[in-house]
């Protein structure tokens, strides 16, 4: 083989192992952030910790948190409606 020849076969590996190595870390994001989308129950949503408290928002600082007296705590969204937290803040939508 040639100088050009060998070049020409070098780079058209190193050009497959690029690809492949980006396709690997495209696969790896899109499955970490599929993950969250296929399990809501996981998804963390933020609760006043009050027994007068029935909604769950989506941001800690939510114009609907400002009121609470109590501790805010960041809970999975099955656990804040465990705790009777069922609805979704009206200034979230």
């Amino acid at each position: 083989m040639t100088k050009e020849q060998i070049f020409i076969v070098t780079y058209s590996h190193i050009m497959k192992i690029k690809i492949l190595t980006l396709l690997i870390f495209a696969g790896a994001f899109l499955s970490s952030t599929d993950h969250e989308n296929n399990h809501p129950e996981k998804k963390k949503v933020f609760i006043c910790n009050s027994d007068g408290a029935k909604k769950y928002h989506l941001k800690k600082d939510c114009k609907g948190l400002e009121n609470c007296k109590n501790e805010v705590l960041s809970v999975t969204k099955a656990e804040a409606i465990n705790q009777g937290k069922t609805e979704l803040c009206g200034f979230e939508d």
